[in-house]
C-alpha cells in the first residue's frame, strides 16, 4: 500500500493530467477524469449537478465559450496543495492563472476538489471556486 506522500503525488500528477485536458479542451477525454455524478459548487450559482456525459460536455462546452469570450486560451497551474481525506479520498487546492493567447493575465483563480479513486483511477467528484478575497480551506495566502 502506498503511503500518504505518494498518494499525494498521484493525486497531483492526476490533477495535473486534468489540467492538460482541459487546456486542449478536450471535453471527450475530460471524461477519463471525472466520476458521474459530480458537482459544481458555488456561492453564486449553487449547486450544479452534472449525472450524464451529455451534461458534462454541455456544462464544459458552456465554461469554454465563455471563457474564450474573454480572451482565454490557457490556464497555468501554480501552487497546488493535496489534503488527503483517506488513501482514496482527496480534496486539491490549486491556485491557477487564466492567459490569453499573448500570454498577459486574465485572471487568477483558485480552485478546490474533491477527487477519490474508484479502484482504477483518481476522479473528480466535486469543483468548488474559491471567491476573490477569500481563501478557502486552510487558509492558505494566495
Amino acid at each position: 500500500m502506498p503511503n500518504a506522500s505518494e498518494i499525494s503525488k498521484e493525486v497531483e500528477r492526476f490533477y495535473r493530467a486534468y489540467m492538460d485536458a482541459f487546456n486542449h479542451q478536450e471535453i471527450t477525454r475530460s471524461t477519463e477524469f471525472i466520476d458521474l455524478p459530480y458537482a459544481l459548487m458555488s456561492g453564486d450559482e449553487g449547486l450544479i449537478v452534472c449525472a450524464t456525459e451529455d451534461e458534462h460536455q454541455r456544462l464544459s462546452a458552456r465554461i469554454f465559450a465563455d471563457l474564450k469570450s474573454r480572451g482565454w486560451a490557457r490556464s497555468e497551474i501554480g501552487r497546488v496543495r493535496i489534503s488527503l481525506l483517506a488513501e482514496n479520498h482527496a480534496l486539491i487546492l490549486a491556485d491557477i492563472s487564466r492567459r490569453r493567447a499573448d500570454g498577459s493575465l486574465l485572471q487568477r483563480n483558485r480552485f478546490c476538489y474533491t477527487a477519490r479513486h474508484d479502484g482504477s483511477s483518481w476522479k473528480m467528484m466535486a469543483y468548488l471556486p474559491v471567491a476573490d478575497g477569500f481563501l478557502g480551506p486552510g487558509n492558505f495566502p494566495r
